[in-house]
């Protein structure tokens, strides 16, 4: 019984199926229809390839800067920075060692070499970095050196020329003004640090 029904079937559509079998028509829809499917398909390999691309450069920018941001951050951390804004600059008392870490660190971290990938973590670092230097600069003009009695090597704001002494170079106005200046400077360099730093959480989650 089936076999019969299967053998009408096929003696009904014969004839569209050979109609079909011997149109030009038909054969260029099909044409057509196989160069477009094979465009769809190139073009959707083109892109995944490219996505591809951009999931790995993405992911080797990331490892870069994590790995720069982890040698800025053992160069001069948070806590140091933290330290000396509220100790050795706000008492106007700074060792030599750390003069000359914020001097190096400024260094390095301004070359080429040590540039973020990441353009919100490349222009946060560089408006920090700019701001320690200028920071670095005035102590560097305004800071004298002394000597503790233990021996130990310091820069002090303007030392021959303490409140309270009698005969004093520095102008009262004009020292007044550089401390201002200096507490300025100060407070820029860590606002910097601290849209830097939140920046490097928001990227980086470190």
């Amino acid at each position: 019984m089936t076999d019969l029904l299967l053998d009408l079937v096929k003696r009904h559509l014969a004839p569209f199926v050979g109609n079909l079998w011997d149109s030009l028509v038909f054969w260029r829809s099909v044409g057509i229809a196989g160069v477009v499917a094979l465009a769809a398909i190139w073009a959707s390999r083109q892109r995944l390839a490219a996505w591809l691309l951009n999931v790995g450069e993405r992911e080797r920018a990331r490892a870069h800067d994590g790995a720069l941001f982890k040698k800025m951050d053992a160069a001069l951390d948070e806590g140091t920075l933290d330290l000396l804004r509220n100790h050795d600059l706000y008492n106007q008392n700074i060792s030599r060692e750390n003069i000359y870490k914020i001097l190096h660190f400024c260094q390095d971290f301004a070359r080429t070499e040590n540039e973020y990938i990441d353009r919100t973590l490349k222009d946060a670092a560089e408006s920090f970095v700019s701001r320690l230097r200028t920071l670095e600069r005035f102590v560097a003009q305004h800071f004298f050196p002394t000597e503790t009695p233990g021996g130990e090597r310091r820069s002090q704001f303007y030392p021959d020329d303490e409140v309270g002494k009698l005969e004093r170079t520095l102008e009262q106005v004009k020292r007044e003004k550089y401390i201002k200046d200096l507490n300025t400077l100060i407070d820029e360099a860590w606002e910097a640090y601290q849209r830097f730093r939140r920046s490097v959480k928001a990227r980086l989650q470190l």
